[in-house]
């Protein structure tokens, strides 16, 4: 496993996108929609580092039973044994280790916004956030399917394929620092929206451009990955927003 960081390639958004003016839409842009699919959007209140990145793209999530662990060095461990007594038979259970909630797909106290998208069908705002800050989302014409972790959400790059926060928090619309980051899967070259708050005056976009990775934000360069992401495999992409942006593709 790598991660691979992109810092500053200064690079323009197009000019149609940044004089139309948009409401706030999770996973939706009004012309550049996504084209494949999207699992474990994750939005936090605060700059990762590498390690956080790398961590997160390692783990999994469905139900979660905790259990904290006394500091081990595991450097020349092979195995970690770990025991659970369940009513059940078959194989069902993963067991995770990791530093933080984040990096495990659980919400912590910077969590603004987690999505798991594996809600197969419902109405209204069905698509829940488990952040505990009700960004629930109302899915449009997608379809539920395999994701990379459990299950996510196709998206067949149209107008009638979108999930929207209709009362985002100000966690999600604020400026400051924060992080962006989804499991993704596409193999289009074209302007592909992951992620949008853009009112038209302030706000951002995680997006998908010839292929590259491309993170933007009002006031702020625009990013842009050397490596490609529209191979038709899964991708972990995270774009930190802020006084200190940067990109990380796993």
């Amino acid at each position: 496993m790598r991660c691979l960081l992109h810092r500053i390639s200064p690079k323009d958004f197009p000019d149609r996108a940044k004089k139309k003016k948009f409401s706030f839409i999770l996973l939706h842009e009004v012309h550049s929609h996504f084209d494949g699919t999207i699992d474990e959007p994750f939005f936090v209140r605060k700059s990762l580092a590498y390690e956080e990145a790398a961590e997160a793209y390692r783990a999994g999530r469905d139900h979660y039973l905790n259990k904290t662990i006394s500091s081990t060095d595991l450097s020349g461990k092979q195995t970690l044994p770990f025991y659970v007594a369940a009513d059940r038979p078959g194989t069902y259970l993963e067991a995770t280790v990791g530093e933080n909630a984040f990096a495990n797909y659980q919400p912590d106290s910077n969590t603004v916004g987690l999505w798991h998208l594996a809600e197969q069908s419902g109405s209204g705002e069905y698509i829940k956030d488990s952040s505990g800050n009700s960004n629930h989302g109302t899915p449009t014409g997608t379809t539920f399917t395999q994701g990379k972790i459990g299950k996510g959400r196709n998206f067949a790059g149209s107008s009638s394929h979108w999930i929207g926060i209709n009362s985002p928090t100000s966690g999600i619309t604020a400026g400051g620092v924060k992080t962006v980051s989804a499991w993704i899967n596409t193999s289009l070259a074209t302007d592909e929206v992951i992620f949008n708050a853009y009112d038209g005056t302030n706000g951002y976009q995680i997006y998908v451009g010839g292929g590259a990775f491309y993170s933007w934000s009002n006031g702020g360069a625009t990013l842009s990955s050397s490596t490609v992401v529209n191979d038709g495999k899964w991708h972990y992409v995270v774009a930190v927003l802020g006084w200190n942006r940067r990109l990380f593709i796993c």
